[in-house]
């Protein structure tokens, strides 16, 4: 492992007794801590990553790990406790500054209201999500009325235009790419549909006012 390596090990499982999808950032490492005493946070302000220790390669590193994908970035290499202690203390700084750059992004919300009965809106909001990723902005897929259908796993895979892969693992490969998904809760409740149904690490809400502190005050909506 080299400082500024990325790479991936988390993984998605279901919670048993509440269904919710869970995302696991470490599956390996000998130890894998944050800080410990009760007044520090190794979260960034927005909470979008988190530094955190690991003993991995016989030395102790300082990794960060994004909480919506699970990348992970190879920070910094310490030998004894104090060199670790400092390095952590900046790592959490660089961190923070890191957080006001990526809160900074504009915000794109890609407003999904169509069903699968309309697969060119479908269409069309893909695009256009994975567009404004391409071009580095926050991107939040919300799912709202008719549109809450097209964000469950019976979702027909087989539904595509042309070729394409299944609007299911497409719209999947934007949420793991940095697409948040969140889905309005009352819709969902009058279409009968769980919460374990959506794609995995989707944000629920039945507050109206939510959508808004997601979103910030630099926002631009599509509706589909």
């Amino acid at each position: 492992m080299k400082i500024g390596e990325t790479w991936n090990e988390s993984e998605f499982y279901r919670d048993e007794l509440t269904g919710r999808w869970i995302r696991r950032l470490t599956t390996q490492g000998r130890i894998n801590q944050t800080p410990t005493y009760h007044t520090n946070s190794g979260f960034t302000a927005d909470g979008s990553f988190i530094a955190f220790a690991s003993v991995r390669d016989d030395a102790t590193w300082i990794i960060r790990a994004d909480v919506r994908t699970g990348e992970l970035m190879a920070l910094c290499i310490g030998r004894s406790r104090a060199v670790v202690a400092v390095l952590f203390i900046l790592a959490v700084v660089g961190l923070l500054a890191a957080s006001q750059t990526e809160s900074s992004r504009p915000t794109v919300v890609i407003h999904v209201t169509s069903g699968p009965e309309n697969l060119v809106a479908i269409e069309r909001a893909y695009q256009m999500a994975r567009a404004g990723l391409k071009e580095q902005r926050n991107v939040v897929l919300y799912f709202s009325q008719g549109g809450t259908q097209t964000a469950v796993r019976r979702f027909p895979r087989e539904m595509r235009i042309d070729a394409r892969s299944s609007y299911w693992q497409r719209f999947q490969d934007l949420i793991h790419e940095g697409a948040r998904p969140v889905i309005c809760g009352d819709s969902a409740s009058l279409l009968g549909i769980q919460d374990g149904e959506f794609f995995q690490n989707t944000e629920i809400t039945n507050d109206d006012r939510a959508i808004y502190r997601i979103t910030g005050t630099r926002a631009t909506v599509w509706t589909f």
